[in-house]
């Protein structure tokens, strides 16, 4: 118990003299330097994933980003709204690029997101154009068949 209460003391002097500021939820109270933080206040994320804007890749970016962020009951819409655009980039960030990051703004800009990448029927057709797109194989050997499986199943 000595060198558990050594290393709580230990890592309380660091982060009183650090800029290391936790990720809490927003609840209006902040730490002042060199106020601990209770453990059970910081709010672990997982890496959050990233979308450039490939239609096919929405689903499964919106179900990462959806667990991660969006359901999070101690997050509010402003904080949702920041990691959501620090997931975009390409196309995608453009697409909100003139939007203001505010709680009203974050419901829009998942609206704007869905209308514009979660198009079934582009979807399909996106699909349809990979499947058109793939070399056939030339012969029947293991080699060719593992290209092609490792094409089709890529999702």
């Amino acid at each position: 118990m000595e060198l558990v209460t050594q290393l709580q003391n230990r890592a309380s002097d660091l982060l009183k003299n650090s800029d290391y500021q936790p990720d809490l939820p927003h609840t209006g109270a902040t730490p002042r330097q060199g106020e601990c933080v209770p453990l059970s206040d910081i709010v672990l994320i997982a890496k959050l994933p990233t979308f450039t804007g490939d239609i096919l890749e929405f689903q499964a970016f919106w179900g990462k980003f959806e667990g991660a962020v969006h359901c999070r009951k101690n997050f509010d819409n402003i904080t949702k709204f920041v990691r959501l655009r620090s997931c975009l980039s390409g196309v995608a960030s453009q697409l909100i690029n003139g939007l203001t990051i505010t709680a009203e703004n974050y419901e829009s800009v998942i609206r704007l997101l869905h209308d514009q990448f979660h198009r079934t029927t582009d979807i399909l057709d996106a699909n349809i154009m990979r499947l058109l797109g793939i070399q056939q194989a030339t012969s029947h050997n293991r080699k060719e068949l593992s290209r092609l499986h490792k094409i089709t199943c890529r999702r």
